[in-house]
């Protein structure tokens, strides 16, 4: 259900974004679903989860990648590219967060990780074009969305010393809390010149499902599911994202499909596999997810 709904929200903020700025956007999702899911983490949790002091500056701090940068790359890489490249480039997180623990020294490097790594790169590649790279509005949009998977990579890779030790929904609740500090004037300029009453139903209807739907309720499900299943198994449902972003793109948005992605998906969706396969023995509890 999480990665349904995960897959869904790609469709979704493409309907969004199609009448709200990007940056605008990114504002009102990260405020709302912190209004939401921090007095939810105090329902579920209670305040003995509350991070102490010296936690809430570490996290306030790796907002900025896991949140700000996060967000906005999302929906500015998605308002230029399609649905089904921005799923795909960014079902390859598991693969930047591996090349980032590598290089830090967290993980070491082995055969499965390595063909990991070569594997989902390849397929980005290929997704880019670089063998006939044209730098148009659609390489644009591939490229931030490789900023917005990048800087959750690096992110969970530098949190997971802390997440490891504070509940995971209280922590995301606090993420967002933090993180729409930065978004929410900085997108704000942008609503003055949004007339809400030319806003389509849809744009609404699609709004509150990506703020409810594809944020609180997602998140929530996923926390439950981290209680019950080990991370590298809920992690690997991560590739159902491009499998339903793809049918949406095809089927309602009339997207063509092409030998190019059908490669680009096989090589990363392999690459996925790997580095699942080769991290099994990891305890860390990852923050979901969904762009």
């Amino acid at each position: 259900m999480v990665q349904v709904l995960f897959g869904v929200h790609y469709f979704a903020a493409k309907i969004v974004l199609a009448e709200i700025p990007p940056l605008a956007w990114a504002g009102l999702r990260v405020t709302a679903a912190a209004v939401f899911l921090l007095p939810l983490a105090f329902l579920i949790s209670g305040r003995r989860a509350v991070p102490k002091p010296a936690d809430l500056a570490r996290l306030a701090g790796l907002s900025l990648l896991g949140v700000v940068i996060n967000q906005w790359a999302f929906v500015e890489g998605l308002s230029r590219t399609s649905i089904t490249h921005s799923a795909l480039i960014n079902t390859g997180i598991p693969v930047l967060t591996l090349i980032f623990a590598v290089l830090m020294g967290q993980e070491r490097a082995n055969p499965g990780k390595i063909a990991s790594i070569f594997l989902a790169m390849l397929g980005v590649l290929i997704l880019l074009r670089v063998d006939a790279m044209v730098l148009d509005r659609a390489t644009r949009g591939d490229l931030i969305t490789l900023i917005n998977a990048t800087s959750f990579s690096l992110f969970l890779v530098l949190s997971r010393p802390l997440l490891t030790r504070l509940d995971p929904l209280m922590a995301t609740g606090f993420l967002f809390a933090f993180g729409s500090l930065v978004l929410l004037p900085l997108g704000a300029p942008l609503w003055l010149q949004i007339s809400p009453a030319s806003l389509q139903p849809a744009t609404w209807i699609w709004g509150a499902f990506v703020v409810l739907g594809a944020t609180v309720v997602a998140y929530t499900l996923n926390y439950l599911a981290l209680r019950r299943v080990e991370s590298s198994v809920v992690a690997l449902f991560i590739l159902l994202q491009p499998l339903l972003a793809a049918s949406a793109d095809v089927w309602v948005m009339g997207r063509a499909w092409t030998l190019r992605l059908s490669a680009a998906t096989l090589l990363i969706g392999g690459g996925v596999v790997c580095a699942l396969l080769a991290g099994r023995r990891r305890t860390v509890t990852p923050l979901p997810r969904g762009g």
